[in-house]
Formats: C-alpha cells, sequence, structure tokens
C-alpha cells in the first residue's frame, strides 16, 4: 500500500513526479497477486509461504489491504475476511501477546472493518498503561479512526512523553514489540505519534519538530535502518 500512499499524496500536493499511473496500477496488482501466493490455508501471513502464521505479519499485511482497498484498487474481500478470521483469536489470547502489538492488530483489524461494539479497541485500552509510546499512538489511531473520542487522550498523553529540543521532537522507544526484539524503534514510534497528533491536534507544535527528527535521522542518507522502518516512518509522514 505504501506507493499508493505516497502517489496520492505527492497528487495532493501537486508535486511533479515521474510516477505513470499504468506502471503503478502494474506495480500494485503484482503486490497484490504475490500476497495473495503467500497466505497461508488458515488465513494468515508469516514471513515464507510455508511457515507458521504469525500476528505481526498477518496484522500488517492485513492493514495493506485495507489501506490498497480504500484508495480504490480492487483488493479481494475474502483475502481480507480470511485474515480477519484467523487474527480475532490471536488478538483474544491477550496474555500471549505483547500490549503493543494488541494496539497493531487492533490497528489493523479496525482498518479493514468495523469494531461496532468496541471490544477490541476497549481491551487495548483497558492495558494502556503497559503501552510504549509506539503502542499509544497505534492505539489513538485505531481509535481515530473508529471516531472514538478516547484517541484525544492517548494524543494528549503522547504530548507529555515527547522529548524535545528547540528544534525536533521524539519518542524514544527501545524495543519493538511488534516484531519482538530490541532495537531503536523510536523513529517508527514518532512516525506514528506524528500520524496521530495530525489527525486530532493538527495544530500541535510536536508536528514540524517531529517531521524534522525524522528526516535528520535517516541512517542511510535517504531511507532508514530497515525496508519495514522506512516503510512505516513514510507511512507516518504521509498526513502531514
Amino acid at each position: 500500500a505504501l506507493p499508493i500512499l505516497v502517489a496520492d499524496a505527492m497528487k495532493k500536493l501537486g508535486v511533479g513526479a515521474s510516477i505513470n499511473p499504468q506502471t503503478l496500477n502494474k506495480q500494485v496488482q503484482a503486490g497484490l497477486d504475490r500476497l495473495y501466493q503467500y497466505q497461508h490455508p488458515d488465513g494468515g501471513w508469516g514471513w515464507w509461504q510455508t511457515d507458521d502464521s504469525q500476528p505481526f505479519m498477518t496484522a500488517y499485511v492485513l492493514a495493506g489491504l485495507a489501506q490498497a482497498k480504500s484508495a480504490g484498487y480492487d483488493v479481494e474481500q475474502n483475502r481480507i475476511d480470511r485474515a480477519r478470521k484467523w487474527l480475532v483469536p490471536e488478538f483474544t489470547r491477550s496474555g500471549a501477546v505483547k500490549t503493543d502489538l494488541r494496539a497493531y492488530m487492533a490497528y489493523a483489524l479496525v482498518l479493514s472493518g468495523t469494531d461496532s461494539n468496541g471490544k477490541i479497541l476497549d481491551s487495548v485500552w483497558s492495558q494502556r498503561s503497559t503501552l510504549t509510546s509506539y503502542g499509544k499512538a497505534l492505539l489513538g489511531l485505531a481509535m481515530a479512526q473508529n471516531n472514538d473520542s478516547r484517541a484525544n487522550d492517548l494524543a494528549k498523553q503522547l504530548t507529555s512523553d515527547a522529548k524535545q529540543d528547540e528544534a525536533q521532537a521524539w519518542w524514544p522507544t527501545d524495543t519493538n514489540n511488534l516484531m519482538d526484539y530490541y532495537g531503536d524503534t523510536t523513529p517508527q514510534a514518532t512516525a506514528f505519534a506524528l500520524k496521530l497528533l495530525d489527525r486530532v491536534d493538527p495544530q500541535s507544535p510536536l508536528l514540524p519538530k517531529a517531521v524534522l527528527y525524522l528526516v535528520n535521522h535517516r541512517s542511510e542518507g535517504y531511507y532508514w535502518d530497515s525496508t519495514q522502518q522506512t516503510a512505516m516512518v513514510l507511512y507516518g509522514l504521509t498526513d502531514y
């Protein structure tokens, strides 16, 4: 979904680009076909075609399919339905899944459907004291997507949690609970905090400072530490 989001942002900004619409459509369809090929018989996704389905990867793909569909692309609904059917029971295994990951799973589930009775969001909200800044931003975005006013409370918490100097703002996070490894996920946390604040508090003085931090902390000049981190950061930046 990332090429779709970037192309849409450039179109709205009136930025000239060499992105050919027909080429983009072909790339999107090729990406969808690849994801369909990798979907497991149980409805989930792992890292490979034949490994076990994994909560983060399933939520990651499900969110991408939902974003592609929202952007007007023809996504096979049964792929989304099967992924949701696999992910919901994993989400309810709260003792086995870290809270940040549950927040991301909730975000993917809300993006791809509805949480009409609020049980999914309520479940993560009840565990909010264990969320990192990354998790708070993800839960806030899920709530904003569902028109839940508690997104404003999480945005206020993130505003208080921010580290900043005269020019920059960031949300330090030293572990990736979504993918279960220790490592700096400050760029992801900052990008999603930026995305949430842009949505619920668009006049926040932290917004340009967070953008500057992200731009200044590209480890390789043009991109961030990995393709996954780069995708997450760009997703956070596009709304702003």
